[in-house]
């Protein structure tokens, strides 16, 4: 199969450079930070640390798979994956930027709109936004029982909790999030009517990057579980008031301030169980 029929088979409109294995020209596939986002979501599909090193070929065809819009749709257990640099990497190959859009103007792979409190400017592997506030897309009527969501970083760094990776949200003042509250804390934070609360404080290692990771939140029912970078960190029981947190939205909330250098980057959700009419 020639780079071109590949290209077309994912909704990429052009053929990459010759012997080129990745039809995203703007993404290097073979980065850490690829690797991790693809370590974390074998990690969490499974509920377990990850015992084995994935190939490079498996990232690059895991990415694929999951952030191509022909290929996403072949997933029975995807419900979201959101990649900012869409449409410069599968539309445009070309042009490395895609511009300012509005809120409901861009699609995750899987045909769902991405709301946002102002406009996305979106560049290859990130999306900034001109408004604090939540970034999110919806999954479903529900959907956000049984998930697995992650997210990776791309900010400056991780540190401050300048960002929340939230799901189970309904806005900005409900959710279920996650932060980095320290080079060796991850913190839990169930957020009930604008009164956030911590869910769970979880110590990391200290060789964790400052950024490009992966944040991992498994919720199914009454349980949750965390991980990074495929580690699992955490087994716990939701807090009562988390438990009722029934939102279906998944995205981020950037503090006030912070979206001038918090971008936005990858993110997505499973169900648990196959589903059908996502």
């Amino acid at each position: 199969m020639s780079l071109t029929t590949l290209g077309t088979d994912e909704g990429f409109l052009e053929p990459s450079l010759p012997g080129q294995s990745n039809p995203a020209p703007f993404e290097n596939l073979h980065a850490d930070i690829y690797r991790r986002l693809d370590m974390n979501r074998r990690a969490g599909l499974s509920n377990r640390t990850l015992d084995w090193a994935p190939t490079q070929n498996d990232v690059v065809n895991g990415h694929r798979n999951v952030y191509t819009t022909r290929q996403a749709s072949r997933n029975p257990r995807l419900l979201a994956a959101f990649q900012p640099g869409a449409g410069a990497a599968y539309t445009l190959a070309a042009v490395p930027m895609d511009g300012r859009k509005a809120t409901g103007t861009i699609l995750d792979s899987t045909g769902k709109a991405i709301a946002s409190p102002g406009d996305l400017s979106r560049g290859p592997v990130g999306a900034m936004s001109s408004a604090a506030g939540l970034v999110s897309l919806d999954l479903g009527t529900g959907r956000s029982n049984g998930i697995f969501c992650q997210w990776l970083t791309m900010a400056d760094t991780d540190l401050g909790a300048t960002t929340q990776y939230v799901a189970r949200t309904t806005d900005a003042s409900n959710y279920i999030g996650l932060s980095r509250q320290a080079a060796t804390n991850l913190r839990v934070t169930r957020n009930v009517a604008g009164t956030p609360a911590t869910e769970r404080d979880i110590t990391i290692p200290t060789t964790t990057p400052a950024t490009g990771n992966a944040f991992g939140l498994r919720l199914d029912g009454t349980s949750a579980q965390a991980f990074l970078n495929g580690v699992k960190l955490d087994d716990w029981t939701l807090n009562a008031a988390a438990q009722g947190l029934t939102g279906t939205r998944l995205g981020v909330v950037i503090a006030a301030g912070a979206h001038v250098y918090n971008p936005i980057s990858y993110f997505e959700a499973w169900s648990l169980t196959p589903v059908t009419g996502v």
